[in-house]
């Protein structure tokens, strides 16, 4: 199972805990992950994709089990109290997981396997589909035109300030899966190819940008550098549209099991990632 990790604190047994402040009430880490709402989020049913919105207000994420698909949980303050986690109205009866947040928090993105019209059937392949804020709820999903998708999986969702996208795709091609595509007039550009705008070989998927394009992270995998199997990178802009060579996060961050999924924290001093890595020293890695 993958977990969602970064902060740590209990809840208490009985009725839904009474959450305050920010990060749904967890205490800060240092520079040690620690599991994230364990209990209330981070429950060993594979939690995977956080989502915080803009304003660290809201609260999104996906979890899937046996007998139901892939499915987004929402929880929001309401009079400066967290709810419990539900899953959002867009959700539960398609494969969807929510994978980013424009800049301003009116706009959510997903990848889904939900039909283009109701009583279709499911896609086959997972595109990315947005779903716009309506009042104090969410509309319905619209899948995004091409060239963001194709008649391939087009996956993932990090949005800059300007509206620029980076993403991820199968279609032939784009080396390394990694991609962007600026929103410019209205509309999006075609797309680029990140393996070309790093100036790298390795692969590049499940990308988070930082909103001023200062920096993104990123995961790749097979790197010499490698603590496992897949591992989070991080690659700074210089100016320019000028990027770093990517450097593995480390072994703070990386393990011997896979790490996935990063999204930064609103404010970008921390990060969520997903990892299949053992609850404790003395258990086996998660499945």
């Amino acid at each position: 199972m993958l977990v969602i990790l970064i902060f740590s604190n209990c809840p208490r047994k009985g009725d839904f805990p009474v959450l305050k402040g920010p990060y749904l009430g967890q205490k800060p880490p240092g520079t040690t992950p620690q599991i994230f709402a364990p209990g209330i989020v981070s429950k060993g049913e594979n939690e995977i994709l956080a989502i915080p919105s803009p304003d660290g207000k809201e609260f999104f994420y996906s979890t899937k089990d046996s007998t139901h698909p892939l499915t987004v949980m929402h929880t929001k303050q309401k009079n400066g109290i967290w709810t419990r986690p539900q899953v959002a109205s867009f959700s539960g009866k398609y494969y969807n997981g929510a994978v980013g947040i424009s800049y301003g928090g009116s706009k959510l993105y997903l990848n889904s396997l939900r039909p283009e019209k109701e009583g279709d059937e499911p896609l086959e392949c997972q595109n990315i589909w947005e779903v716009e804020r309506k009042g104090d709820d969410w509309g319905n999903p619209r899948m995004l035109p091409p060239p963001i998708n194709s008649d391939k999986r087009d996956l993932g969702a990090s949005l800059t300030k300007d509206g620029t996208i980076y993403f991820n795709t199968t279609r032939e091609g784009v080396q390394g899966g990694g991609c962007r595509s600026k929103w410019i007039n209205g509309k999006y550009s075609e797309i680029e190819n990140i393996q070309e705008l790093l100036n790298i070989e390795m692969p590049v998927i499940e990308i988070d940008i930082d909103p001023d394009e200062n920096f993104m992270v990123f995961v790749s995998f097979n790197q010499e550098d490698s603590y496992g199997g897949f591992d989070l990178y991080v690659s700074f802009n210089k100016g320019n549209d000028q990027w770093t060579k990517p450097l593995n996060m480390g072994n703070r961050i990386n393990t011997s099991a896979n790490e996935h999924f990063p999204t930064l924290s609103p404010d970008g001093q921390r990060i969520y990632f997903g990892s299949d890595r053992p609850l404790t020293g003395g258990e086996k890695p998660l499945k």
